[in-house]
């Protein structure tokens, strides 16, 4: 029986293996990006912007896409050349695509890369001089951007491009403050020839200064000019469309209801660049879009331990931009975006290089990314509902040591991103709804020693994402309703999954090897068929729970219109009486019988 059986299989694989050659085959050029759908193949960030990236062929005939040439080179430079045949790169300028060996590559200049490197491509029929005059950058060609190993973004080009845009943005403050007469810096004079040093009472010698819109052209400036450290500006009902509030001294700055900022489309609306500052129950508007200063509704530079709580935020470009703010406190803000593409629109809540901040029950909709983290610490996300990101409904990199629980991130363009961090641990949070090309419930890229429990993935292209992710603990989770539940990728190691709830998932575990380096056990999988004949609850034989048909698919994507045919249930059926070609070391050694009580999570 084995005999025949094994050769109609072979048949079967053969088959298979030809329809996929003609499938894939797709010629020799490259094709357009796929925006929101594609997928880089270095970090698995999704593709937005066409200006970036390139695409490679592999020597199977396959056509790879990446999001960035930084990202386009670590491939490049991770496989050997005899594995590629083609290598193009997108032209900034065009969108089109051009040979890489026949490119330039600016370094270092004004145009911003996805990935943080500003590293840009360009035709070769732009001259080299002239792209150095206009971008003022180092001009490269593509070996020179090999043998410089550019490939995931660094502390110190971050901190380049963070003080670029802050003294965009204090160019930018300056301006709004001489427009308006005044100075705002503790000792200095302003259009009225009086001087206010920090410390002063306001004139009726109390620590709260009301403000009415009726007050005069500029009557929430003129009290933040007035306030003494540590007063509180209470805004009256009403429409205040004034320069930025540079909030430059201890202050609590607090709306009654009804109480507008208006930015006109044109500024930042409150900047805090002092400790110890308060920003509570306003309604922050229309800041425009500039992706040059990055405009927000509140921005703080370099302050600590302020609060941002109970205000709402209604087409700002960033709702609230965090830089070098430890301690501070985001909690009980509506924030809600533009709901367009992402280049016409920040994040709901920015954080860069900052320690010990907690952003608590905010609700954030229609924003890039609805939470955003780039070189945080020891920080806190809890209780948050982001919805319809135009890109992540949270993404963060360079974040060790952070908390992530009783969050929902639901409905995002590509789901949650968590990139190059340490000691994570994320609890409780709910993955739902998440579809596209590029879409997971959470992508773990380059995670290490971190701890995933409770959460539930549900009705996502993929649920869990694991790449360079190394001994982390995926426990108590619940995947209900995904295309993939679990990817785990071969460099993903030392992984543990234990006492999680599979059901409802057309592939419950998809891998890109035929080996194991991670341990599953105990686990509820609805597809066991498998029996308990000592009852305790442990089923007695193990369970695998890759089928062949998703090796197929990792393999040769466009396979999957074959998911419920005939043929793929055959390849089930074989799999099953001659369980030999899926991976041998990845299976449950315990698989539950009944299934386990879900942790708690959110609502």
């Amino acid at each position: 029986m084995r005999g025949p059986a094994f050769r109609r299989l072979s048949l079967v694989r053969t088959l298979l293996a030809l329809a996929l050659a003609g499938a894939c085959s797709g010629g020799r050029s490259p094709r357009e990006f796929v925006l929101g759908d594609d997928a880089c193949g270095f970090c698995r960030m999704a593709i937005t912007d066409a200006r970036f990236g390139g695409e490679v062929r592999t020597a199977a005939g396959r056509l790879l896409t990446f999001d960035a040439v930084e990202c386009l080179a670590g491939y490049v430079a991770e496989h050997q050349a005899d594995s590629l045949t083609d290598v193009w790169v997108a032209d900034y300028t065009t969108g089109t695509f051009t040979r890489a060996a026949e490119a330039w590559f600016v370094l270092g200049g004004t145009v911003e890369s996805p990935m943080g490197r500003e590293l840009s491509s360009f035709a070769p029929t732009v001259a080299r001089e002239a792209l150095r005059e206009r971008y003022r950058g180092e001009v490269l060609s593509w070996s020179q951007v090999l043998a410089r190993q550019l490939t995931v973004p660094t502390v110190a080009s971050s901190a380049r491009h963070d003080a670029a845009a802050t003294q965009a943005s204090s160019d930018d403050r300056a301006s709004a403050r001489d427009s308006a007469g005044t100075r705002d810096s503790a000792g200095t004079r302003d259009s009225a020839g009086t001087r206010d040093s920090a410390g002063t009472r306001d004139s009726a010698g109390t620590r709260e200064i009301v403000v009415s819109a009726m007050d005069g052209e500029t009557p929430l400036t003129d009290a933040v000019r007035r306030a003494a450290a540590g007063a509180t500006i209470r805004v009256r009902a009403g429409v205040y469309r004034e320069p930025t509030i540079v909030l430059a001294r201890p202050l609590s700055l607090v709306g009654d209801a009804g109480a507008i900022l208006d930015g006109g489309r044109t500024h930042t609306i409150v900047e805090i660049t002092a400790d110890d500052v308060t920003v509570r129950g306003l309604t922050l508007r229309n800041t425009g879009e500039d992706q040059t200063i990055e405009r927000a509704g509140i921005s703080v530079q370099d302050g600590r331990n302020c609060l941002i709580a109970d205000n709402r935020f209604e087409m700002t470009f960033f709702a609230v931009h965090l830089a070098r703010a430890n301690g501070c406190i985001v909690r009980d803000n509506v924030m809600r975006g533009p709901g367009r593409v992402q280049t016409a629109s920040g994040n709901g809540v920015h954080v860069w290089s900052s320690d010990s901040v907690q952003i608590l029950h905010n609700d954030v909709l229609g924003h890039r990314d609805g939470i955003y983290f780039e070189f945080v610490k020891h920080s806190r996300v809890v209780g948050n509902h982001t919805e319809r990101s135009a890109r992540y409904g949270m993404h963060f990199m360079f974040s060790d040591d952070c908390l992530y629980e009783d969050n929902t991130f639901r409905n995002n363009g590509n789901g949650v991103a968590v990139m190059y961090s340490h000691r994570v641990t994320m609890l409780r949070n709910r993955f739902e709804h998440n579809w596209g090309g590029a879409a997971y419930g959470l992508l773990l890229k380059d995670i290490n020693d971190s701890r995933i429990e409770g959460n539930r993935f549900a009705e996502n292209s993929v649920g869990l994402y694991l790449e360079g992710a190394n001994r982390n603990q995926v426990t108590g989770n619940t995947f209900d309703g995904n295309g993939w539940a679990l990817k785990t990728l071969a460099n993903a190691e030392g992984n543990r999954y234990e006492g999680n709830l599979f059901e409802r998932n057309a592939f419950d575990v998809g891998t890109n090897s035929r080996g194991n380096v991670s341990q599953f056990d105990g686990n509820y999988w609805d597809r066991y068929r498998g029996y308990d004949l000592d009852r305790n609850g442990v089923g007695d034989v193990p369970f695998a729970p890759v089928r062949l048909f998703a090796l197929v698919v990792e393999q040769s994507p466009p396979t999957l219109i074959l998911l419920h045919s005939l043929l793929v249930d055959l390849l089930d059926l074989a799999e099953r009486v001659l369980p030999s070609l899926t991976p041998e070391t990845l299976r449950d050694e315990h698989p539950l019988m009944q299934r386990p009580s879900p942790l708690a999570t959110n609502g």
